[in-house]
């Protein structure tokens, strides 16, 4: 859980402008730690944890063991909670990093958050069904959309038009 929180305060610490250029530059505690970073990290926990269970299912499909008819379940709540943090995630970004909110509600970073709610409602979708290993695929689609949207908005804030 460390290392996916850590990736991710980090990015939100970069992204939103916290973390300026330079060695010792920016401060040792407000530069990792605030809403931005906070947020990103626990979206990169949630998000790794969704895949994992989505994947664990699949493996476990047509599995006799308790834990194995307890894994499609898992995948569906832990998609629940990745899509929830994914919406807050979005409301932090327009009280705390507007320049990324901005890039994220236009343009192709807005189509990236639309495929990425997309493919996590389908995979959804197919877990309920066991369908698993299209899902395997929609979820990687959902989670690859979001890193994708994270850098449109990016491009968008530093390459102005």
């Amino acid at each position: 859980m460390l290392t996916p929180f850590a990736l991710g305060a980090v990015a939100g610490g970069i992204a939103d402008g916290r973390v300026p250029v330079g060695n010792a530059a920016g401060d040792l505690v407000t530069s990792w730690l605030n809403p931005t970073s906070v947020m990103v990290g626990t979206l990169a926990v949630a998000l790794s944890a969704y895949l994992a269970a989505v994947y664990l299912a699949a493996d476990a499909a047509g599995s006799a063991s308790v834990a194995g008819a307890r894994l499609p379940l898992r995948a569906l709540w832990s998609g629940v909670v990745a899509g929830a943090l994914a919406l807050a995630g979005l409301l932090v970004m327009r009280a705390d990093a507007r320049s990324i909110w901005d890039g994220l509600t236009s343009g192709a970073g807005l189509v990236m958050v639309v495929v990425s709610a997309a493919a996590g409602l389908g995979t959804l979708m197919l877990v309920w069904r066991s369908r698993f290993n299209p899902a395997r695929a929609s979820a990687a689609l959902a989670v690859a959309a979001i890193v994708a949207g994270w850098a449109l908005a990016q491009r968008r804030t530093s390459c102005p038009d």
